[in-house]
């Protein structure tokens, strides 16, 4: 167990060693060689298959002839709508372009266009790579406001048909709810922020209420959490299966995206963890199916946050769940949930957004017995209309003025450095808090059969001299 440790542990230092900084290679594994000679051996390995993994991915990134260019396209993603304009993704002979067009123009996924336009390289802004941003989805070129001229229509597929559905959807909710209380059910029932006003995007973030609307673990979490509480009288394994259902269900309504995929996994290892599994099990579930992604694309190791506080929410979730539940047994199970994932993302918020929510741990003990409602009447409400959008417009605005209230209180967030250092120690200190509660099933997890020996040995040896 050691030794696949030091390997993941190797391979994310070697990815990371890549993308950052080549010239200090070296360097990154030199505090390895304190390790026992076996388990470097495999470290220095994977360090440098970790490196070899970034190199082969870049030299992949295209030459463009930026400049006037007309391309045909094909629409392969979800079409990304904002408040003023859209972002479509085409897959074209030059690989994956980015479009930027009016909010107005009518585009299906699976459409064929002719594309005309000046290519140019995503721009980096001061303290933000849109540039690495894109190219985690392999995007390295976009056009902005070109011309469109419609070659082909899209073809019957199944995409087609689950984003037209999601789009009826959307339709719905706006019908059924005023704003913002449909943006906020488009956020947790579709995964949706784009409708969203400024100010109440900026009131979640500065409280620390980002993940509701995010589509990462916890939404998955929130759904387990609704049909184990709803179907207590139901055999578990029952409750797992319709859990995995709608789950489903769900992640084919947002959409299978990279994020979706990802959530969903997270969302699944949590059910095995909190309802079966071993958590030593669930750990190394967790870290391989973080190995494949990054094997996959190395760069959302580094670029993609999402990416990182997906992980570290669903670690939480698993981790810290049951040592809220020990030290406060009369916790709120939607409120342990909520607490559990946030306490590895604050680290990570603090990295990379310079920023702290100080009332965030308020702010999710007053807003978070009443989400799980609200999701719940939400999605009723697709079904059984105005009766029951009516108490979950009740809901949603108690969570909506609980954000803003609270937002409005001085500082509410903090602006900090929060530099490498201050990273590393931090999970130091939450790592060790970590290994001293779960000590006796990480012993069992690293050395099974060392362990059961001298356990059974120890009581032979006592009977022996008994």
């Amino acid at each position: 167990m050691l030794i696949i440790l030091a390997s993941i542990c190797g391979f994310f230092l070697g990815v990371i060693a890549g993308i950052l900084w080549p010239f200090l290679q070296f360097f990154y594994f030199l505090p390895a060689i304190l390790l026992p000679r076996k388990i470097f051996i495999f470290f220095f390995v994977s360090f440098a298959f970790g490196i070899f993994r970034v190199d082969l991915y870049e030299s992949d990134f295209p030459n463009l002839p930026f400049g006037e260019i007309e391309l045909i396209g094909k629409v392969t993603e979800e079409i990304d709508k904002r408040e003023d304009y859209q972002n479509v993704y085409f897959e074209t002979e030059l690989g994956i372009v980015l479009v930027k067009t009016d909010i107005f123009r009518q585009i299906y996924y699976g459409d064929t266009f002719l594309i005309s336009g000046e290519l140019e390289a995503p721009s980096d802004e001061e303290g933000f790579s849109y540039k690495n941003y894109l190219a985690r989805y392999g995007v390295f070129s976009l056009i902005k406001n070109p011309k469109l001229q419609l070659l082909q229509p899209a073809q019957p597929s199944f995409f087609l048909y689950l984003y037209k559905l999601k789009a009826l959807l959307q339709l719905r909710i706006n019908q059924l709810y005023p704003e913002p209380e449909a943006a906020f059910v488009s956020g947790l029932l579709l995964g949706s922020r784009k409708g969203m006003s400024e100010d109440i995007s900026d009131a979640f973030k500065a409280v620390g209420l980002t993940h509701i609307v995010a589509i990462s673990g916890y939404n998955i979490s929130l759904i387990i959490l609704l049909i184990f509480s709803s179907f207590s009288f139901v055999r578990l394994k029952l409750r797992v299966i319709l859990s995995i259902f709608l789950i489903t269900i769900f992640i084919l309504l947002v959409g299978l995206s990279a994020a979706v995929v990802r959530a969903a996994i997270m969302g699944f290892l949590t059910l095995w963890a909190l309802y079966g599994g071993m958590k030593s099990q669930v750990y190394f579930a967790l870290l391989w199916s973080m190995v494949f992604m990054v094997l996959f694309n190395p760069y959302i190791l580094f670029y993609d946050v999402g990416f990182q506080l997906s992980f570290a929410s669903t670690f939480g979730l698993i981790s810290f769940s049951a040592v809220l539940k020990k030290y406060f047994p009369k916790m709120n199970e939607s409120l342990a949930l909520t607490l559990s994932a946030q306490i590895l993302t604050i680290p990570f918020i603090a990295f990379s957004f310079g920023r702290i929510s100080i009332i965030s741990p308020l702010a999710n003990l007053i807003v978070a017995p009443f989400i799980p409602i609200a999701m719940l009447l939400s999605g009723l409400s697709l079904i059984c209309g105005k009766i029951v959008a009516l108490p979950a417009i009740f809901f949603l605005g108690f969570v909506l003025e609980t954000a803003q209230v609270l937002a409005k209180i001085p500082l509410a967030t903090l602006e900090i450095k929060f530099d490498s250092f201050l990273f590393v120690f931090s999970f130091v200190v939450l790592g060790r808090f970590f290994l001293q509660f779960y000590k006796q099933e990480l012993v069992r997890a690293f050395r099974p059969a060392e362990f059961f020996y001298k356990s059974d040995r120890s009581a032979f040896e006592k009977h022996e001299r008994q």
